[in-house]
């Protein structure tokens, strides 16, 4: 549901939704969308009863997350 809503949070702002849920090797990017002529990455995390999602996106995700995204050659993750 995270997803979605985050899809059409990007879609109110003029992003144009490319792909979801995108295997790369053992790894997924979640959204890959274009907004003012980039294409960039969008990692999701949804609020849990575990709290903040801020603090499920720790360095050990945002390097999996930046080296699958310079896999599809995408430079720019939200």
């Amino acid at each position: 549901m995270g997803e979605q809503i985050a899809a059409a949070f990007l879609i109110e702002r003029g992003a144009t939704i490319l792909a979801r849920n995108v295997r790369v090797g053992r790894g997924e990017l979640d959204l890959i969308v274009a907004l003012d002529g980039e294409v960039i990455a969008v990692e999701v995390k949804s609020a849990t009863a575990a709290g903040d999602p801020m603090y499920h996106f720790d360095d050990d995700k945002q390097r999996q997350v930046r080296s699958l995204a310079r896999q599809r050659r995408i430079s720019r993750i939200d």
